[in-house]
Order: C-alpha cells, then sequence, then structure tokens
C-alpha cells in the first residue's frame, strides 16, 4: 500500500507539472519542526518540514507553503507577543493565529536574498544575503546597517546581535556595530541568545560544539555526536539536548537534566511549557520527566482551507497538500477530502453522465487539477468515467 501511494505521489507530481509548468517535488519527509506559539492555552501554529500547521477544533489544519511562493521549509519566526512571519520566494508574509496569510513588507526581500530572520516585540528583521540587516514593516524596509560577510543575527530582548565567521575568525557586533567578542573559530556557527546570556552553537564534520560568550572570549560548554538543540530558557534554566539527553548549562559546563529519550528533532518552549519534536510529532518534555502528551500528531492534520485563493492557486495549495497528505499515509478520505470531489456538472446537452466523476471545489463546474485528477480518480478506485475541463 505505501509503495502504492509513492508510485501515485510520483504520477500526481507529473501531471501537476504539465498541468501547471512546475513538477510536484518532494523535500524532508513529513514531521513537525517546531510550536511557534500558543492560542488561548493551546499549540497554535507549528512548523512542519513542508508548510505550516494550525490549530482547530476538528484537528490541525495544514498551512500550504504556495500561500507564500514556497520553499517548502521557508525562513519563519514568531515573536516575543507570538506573532508570526515567514520569507517566501515571492516575499514576507504574516500568519495570523487563524493561518490567514497576508503580504508584509516588500516583496523585494525574498526567500532567494535572506539569510536569517528575527522577530521582536515591534516586527521582523531580516539579514539579507549581501550583509544589510533591515527592519520590515507594512509595505516598507528600514535598513539598521551593513556588514558584509555577515552570517547570522540572534535577539537578546530587543538588543540585535549579529554573527561572522571569516577565514578562521568569528567576530560578534552589538546593534552600534561595537564588537562583542572576536576569537579564532574553526566551525560553522550560529549565534543564540537564552536567559540574558550569549551563545554559539558550532556544526562540523566532526561533530557539534557549544560555547558562551565571556569576557570577550568563548568558553566552551559541552560537545555531542548528534545535532545540538538549543539553548532555551524555561524554569529559571538556560537547557540544551546534547547527545540525545537533556542538559542543563551551569557554570562553565552542562549537566544532566533528563532520562535519555527517543531521537528529538527540535526544542522550545512557550508558555504552555518545554517541548521536543518527536518525529513526526511535537511532544511535551519536562525537566527529569522525559517525552510526555503528544501537543501535535501528525496523523491528525487535515486538509488546509482554500478560502481566498482562485484558479492556479487552489490548484497549487491541493498540490501542497497531496504531497505531504500522501507521504504521510494519510487515510484516503484526507488525502482527497469529499468536499473536493464535487457532483459532475450536467450540461443543458446532457452531454455528461451519471456515472461520470469530476474533482474540484464543491459545487464548481470547472476542474482543479488537470489533468492530475484523472489519476487521482482512478487511484481512488472511482473506475467510472471522470472528466475535467481547466478554468477558462
Amino acid at each position: 500500500m505505501r509503495s502504492a501511494r509513492r508510485s501515485l505521489a510520483r504520477v500526481v507530481g507529473l501531471a501537476a507539472g504539465l498541468a501547471s509548468q512546475a513538477a510536484l517535488g518532494h523535500g524532508a519527509a513529513p514531521s513537525a519542526l517546531g510550536l511557534l506559539n500558543e492560542i488561548d492555552g493551546a499549540p497554535g501554529i507549528v512548523r512542519l518540514s513542508r508548510g505550516l500547521a494550525r490549530s482547530a477544533a476538528d484537528g490541525p489544519r495544514f498551512i500550504c507553503q504556495s500561500r507564500w511562493g514556497g520553499p517548502d521549509a521557508a525562513l519563519v519566526a514568531a515573536g516575543p507577543t507570538g506573532r508570526i512571519f515567514v520569507l517566501g520566494k515571492a516575499g514576507p508574509f504574516e500568519i495570523s493565529h487563524s493561518g490567514a496569510v497576508s503580504p508584509f513588507g516588500p516583496d523585494s526581500i525574498h526567500a532567494g536574498n535572506a539569510r536569517a530572520l528575527v522577530v521582536d516585540g515591534t516586527g521582523p528583521v531580516v539579514l539579507l544575503t549581501e550583509g544589510v540587516v533591515t527592519r520590515l514593516s507594512a509595505g516598507e524596509r528600514e535598513d539598521l546597517y551593513a556588514w558584509e560577510g555577515a552570517d547570522s543575527i540572534a535577539l537578546e530582548d530587543d538588543t540585535l546581535l549579529a554573527l561572522r565567521a571569516d577565514a578562521g575568525v568569528l567576530t560578534v557586533r552589538g546593534p552600534d556595530g561595537d564588537v562583542v567578542v572576536s576569537s579564532s573559530y574553526e566551525l560553522t556557527p550560529t549565534l543564540e541568545t537564552a536567559a540574558g546570556q550569549r551563545f554559539v552553537r558550532g556544526a562540523s564534520a566532526d561533530g557539534y560544539v557549544l560555547h558562551r560568550i565571556e569576557g570577550g572570549g568563548l568558553v566552551e560548554l559541552t560537545t555531542s555526536t548528534e545535532p545540538l538543540l538549543g539553548p532555551v530558557a524555561f524554569g529559571g534554566q538556560v537547557l540544551i539536548v546534547a547527545d540525545g539527553a537533556l542538559r542543563s548549562v551551569e557554570n562553565n559546563g552542562v549537566a544532566p537534566a533528563g532520562a535519555a529519550t527517543a531521537r528529538l528533532s527540535c526544542l522550545g518552549a512557550t508558555p504552555l511549557g518545554l517541548h521536543a519534536c518527536t518525529l513526526p510529532d511535537l511532544a511535551a518534555l519536562s525537566v527529569g520527566g522525559g517525552v510526555g502528551e503528544t501537543l501535535f500528531a501528525l496523523s491528525e492534520i487535515r486538509p488546509p482551507s482554500l478560502d481566498g485563493l482562485e484558479g492556479q492557486a487552489v490548484k497549487d495549495c491541493q498540490l501542497d497538500w497531496l504531497d505531504i497528505a500522501v507521504d504521510a499515509a494519510l487515510p484516503d478520505d484526507r488525502v482527497i477530502p469529499p468536499e473536493w470531489v464535487a457532483p459532475p456538472a450536467v450540461a443543458d446537452d446532457a452531454a455528461a453522465t451519471t456515472d461520470s466523476c469530476q474533482v474540484g471545489p464543491a459545487g464548481g463546474r470547472s476542474s482543479w487539477l488537470a489533468p492530475a485528477g484523472l489519476l487521482l480518480c482512478a487511484w481512488l478506485g472511482l473506475r467510472r468515467r471522470c472528466w475535467a475541463t481547466r478554468a477558462g
């Protein structure tokens, strides 16, 4: 059955390419990558390896990545008030608590020329590939400063820090250009902050290292053979995951903060508490108690809302859903929800017969996925004559 589903995904991808000149590509396996905010005391928007998901009364709803022009795993960040922004190929967008996607800022800033995204109490701040750090507001940008070769940015409360690693030297600067640290460094770094402390998480072919910036230099705290997760401030502690175990940063090292668990792929904290990605789901995590209740289950995700979409945008969103739903082996009635399978439109000349089927938005007279709709009808076992016409 799984091989049949994967075969379908490849066939649908080919058909979609014919219909929209864009082949349906498979990215990373579908999985939760983090919880971005909480809404009314419950998990809110969840970052996925492809697109996003939002909480809903009938189960989490998928949010299509085509709404911001892709890519599958775009730059996305949440601010201290829960506002969420994403940088897609079509520009910057804000994601509301209801899952609505709205343009925000000039579309000249997009996934193709942005290196990093953070969100402070005012809004999104972007590090461009050219080294310019710019603040976005509705339809506008304000360049804060330029630092050629900058690799990473991070926020310490509302203080913006930037990092550059060049020729074996790592430099971190503050918002006024003042040098926070300058040190020899041979790893690929990412700048992080937590609980008023500044960290550099480094990666190399040999493993991973966490340093704390202190006294104008770097203090090594720990190493890991697996990717380091965190640091995250929670409950008066700074927590990380190293070698599969939760640990707390203490003095100039780390200490165990819980038993080793199944491999985790993210670590975060919201007002709901500490959480971790458990491949492919997202679960609560407690200090000393390990993985707890599931906060988001990929198997429960439901099709996206198509509200506000028209024409090709509808097809693109449905293709995004098919891509993740088939790979996640969801039930057939969720892969192709009933509301997407409309009854046949009967022409005045009665040319359509009762054994025809039409795949499209309910009540519509035109296809949403010609010619892929034909393939989907066949896959669902509807062996009657399926027809579809492209919206004119």
